[in-house]
């Protein structure tokens, strides 16, 4: 029981305990209150307590309960006249299951004694003979003094069975009370704010080096050496072997900040942290067929030593690289479907050599085996990851539901390494890997990093049969998986049974395609180029068909790849028409390139007639020419004439003047510039002559 006085102020340790909060909590809103900081946004009346001292400064805070406000005391629940009467002492924390598991343990062990009347001879007995016995609490056996049963059962009596119970739990519970270690932070001799601004930086240290992928020992050791440098600067003076023993972390304060470890693998590992600790959600069965269609690519390694015999070119190519570069190993894909309603798999084999990967080629040929299935055709949605090899199909369904005027269908991406989306699919190739394809001669798995052997220093066997067989096989191998009851979501059924099962239930039937070229014509690719006499060139190759003579002349026409073979007639979609152009090469002297360029030429011709029929040959361009021209004068204000106030007729402000004026100027000019001439002429002879006379300087 806790009791409160009027006259009196609380402590720290009572205002946690009334708040629900910690100890260290408390004495921070009373240090933030002396300075006139509110807590809660009500503000704390606190004092000084006499005779007390610590903390910043040298003061130890209590809260004066008569003066803080009424909505304080309710937040508090402190009733409003404080009296003798006592007041409930609040749980420190909140108790969780052991303590409950503990009480319950307690009152079935005095169930027997409280059976019997206090004082008598029967409770007596049973107090003597449930301590004599053992007793099973928690996760074993325990014998308990009569002293302590006793105890037990006045407990029980007094508050009753939750009485039982810790009296309370420790009010910091889920901190720790150890700022670092507990040798450091005794012998360290800093104060304790010094120590708990250590502790923050190490602590963040510690987080950081977690965070960049180190392991726990080397964040241990790394974190050691800063705290000894973190010590020193301090004010610690102890020698360095001293500083070092006393700076030794343990791994349970390391063990702290094991959080940090997602924090890393979201920071430097997504796939890691997407299979490990992103959100999932659980998702059930399709109830209908074919609803929802995965697609994924899966990789072993198998060994085949007669690649190089085979008939197939892109396998004999991979195993001369493969073979050049001292490996016997050739990779083998696989392109698996799986129906998300029984969870059965379509897939294709691909063996691939070094530097081959799956194309759309591959994927597409795939596709067309489950689109012609009797029990797949056409997917109502297609769930595939980002892969390149994936990229086409996106594309495809919707020009699908474009020309079959279909809504709904589409395609699902899911997000890089994420295995949310496809994860029925992975979980189906480690069932198919382990049951199944590993059952074959020749298979090391999946790690290309590993060599291959059967058992530590013994080769594997190669397989004997030879690529063909293989790609057999590996069918085979799919049927056992399909044929092969499963448990979880399938219930003991095998995906054949399940979607028999479905198909029944439903009566759905599979929505499939007419024919191959309606197929290439869905899934394909789109290119554009310019028609040019009569053909179209695609990787380096001439398409022609009857077709481009109806696109004369015409620029950026779109041409569609077929995904399923890149190599083969390309289709042209033209007025609801598929149209297919070969590659068709002809020899000097092969009648039938005259025969096909004659057809050219002659619909080229038909289809120049057909144009120039729509045309009207009784156009006058220079009548339409005139009557789209505005030929008449230029629309413009009225001009401005430029008149003079006078005629300067000497030319000497270089006004306009007539021609006789200008003719009798220039005569004025010419009489006084000879008039001007001749008279210094006839000066400079007077000078001359005056001065051979009356010369001074001459005389003698």
């Amino acid at each position: 029981m806790m009791y409160l006085r009027q006259d009196a102020p609380i402590s720290a340790v009572e205002f946690a305990v009334l708040a629900g909060i910690t100890r260290r909590a408390a004495s921070k809103a009373f240090l933030s209150a002396s300075q006139g900081k509110p807590w809660r946004g009500h503000p704390l009346p606190v004092a000084a307590l006499p005779g007390q001292r610590g903390g910043a400064g040298g003061v130890v805070w209590g809260l004066a309960l008569d003066k803080a406000s009424p909505e304080l005391r309710a937040l508090l629940k402190v009733p409003e006249t404080l009296s003798s009467t006592p007041v409930e002492r609040r749980l420190k924390g909140r108790p969780d299951d052991r303590h409950i598991a503990g009480a319950v343990d307690k009152q079935r062990i005095i169930a027997p004694i409280v059976a019997h009347p206090k004082g008598s001879r029967e409770r007596a007995a049973a107090f003597a003979e449930a301590a004599r016995q053992q007793h099973m609490v928690g996760p074993g056996w325990s014998r308990f003094s009569e002293r302590t049963l006793r105890d037990w059962v006045q407990t029980a009596e007094q508050g009753g069975p939750v009485a039982l119970m810790p009296a309370g739990c420790r009010s910091d519970k889920g901190t720790f009370r150890v700022r670092i270690t507990r040798r450091w932070q005794d012998g360290c001799g800093l104060p304790e704010v010094v120590q708990d601004a250590i502790a923050a930086n190490l602590e963040g240290i510690a987080r950081g080096l977690i965070m960049k992928g180190n392991s726990f020992r080397q964040t241990r050791k790394l974190a050691g050496n800063e705290l000894q440098r973190l010590s020193a600067e301090a004010g610690v003076t102890l020698p360095k072997a001293g500083l070092a023993a006393l700076c030794k972390l343990t791994g349970a304060w390391v063990s702290r900040y094991r959080e940090m470890k997602a924090a890393r693998d979201y920071t430097s590992d997504h796939k890691r942290y997407s299979d490990q600790h992103e959100a999932r959600v659980n998702r059930t069965l399709t109830a209908v067929p074919m609803e929802v269609l995965m697609g994924d690519v899966h990789r072993v390694d198998m060994t085949i030593p007669d690649a190089i015999a085979t008939g197939d070119p892109r396998l004999v190519m991979g195993a001369k690289i493969a073979q050049a570069a001292g490996r016997k190993t050739i990779r083998l894909a696989i392109i698996a479907w799986m129906d998300g309603s029984s969870h059965y798999l379509w897939a294709t084999p691909v063996i691939l050599g070094p530097g081959q990967g799956i194309t759309q080629q591959d994927v597409a040929r795939s596709l067309y085996e489950v689109i012609t299935c009797p029990w797949g055709g056409i997917p109502r949605e297609i769930m595939i990851d980002n892969g390149g090899e994936f990229a086409a199909l996106a594309d495809a369904v919707a020009r699908f539901c474009a020309m079959a005027g279909i809504m709904g269908l589409g395609v699902v991406k899911s997000a890089p390494y994420s295995p949310e989306g496809k994860g029925r699919l992975e979980g189906a190739f480690g069932i198919l890997e382990k049951r199944h394809v590993s059952a074959l001669p020749g298979y090391i798995a999946g790690d290309r990093m590993n060599s291959p052997t059967k058992s530590k220093g013994k080769p594997v066997d190669p397989y004997p049969h030879g690529p063909d067989q293989l790609l057999a096989d590996i069918l085979e191998a799919v049927r056992q998986f399909n044929g092969t009851p499963q448990d979880g979501q399938l219930g003991g059924l095998s995906p054949k049974a399940m979607l028999e099962e479905k198909i029944a239930a439903t009566g759905w039937k599979a929505q499939g395609m007419p024919d191959e070229a309606t197929f290439d014509l869905v899934f394909s690719k789109e290119v554009r180029r310019d028609v040019r006499k009569g053909s179209i060139t695609i990787n380096n190759r001439a398409y022609s068909g009857p077709v481009l003579a109806e696109l004369i002349g015409e620029k950026q026409v779109p041409f569609l790849v077929p995904l399923r073979d890149p190599e083969g007639p390309i289709i042209c979609f033209r007025n609801n028409v598929i149209h297919q152009l070969h590659a068709e090469t002809f020899a000097l002297n092969d009648r039938d390139g005259a025969k096909h360029k004659a057809k050219m030429v002659r619909l080229q011709k038909a289809e120049m007639k057909r144009r120039i029929a729509l045309a009207d040959p009784t156009v006058n361009v220079q009548q339409l020419l005139t009557a789209s021209a505005d030929m008449g004068p230029v629309a413009c204000n009225p001009p401005d004439v430029w008149t003079f106030g006078s005629i300067d007729k000497a030319g000497v402000i270089g006004a306009p003047m007539t021609e006789e004026a200008a003719a009798e100027a220039e005569e004025a000019r010419n009489r006084e510039f000879y008039k001007e001439y001749l008279a210094s002429r006839r000066g400079g002879e007077r000078g001359a002559s005056g001065g051979n006379r009356n010369s001074p300087s001459c005389a003698t």
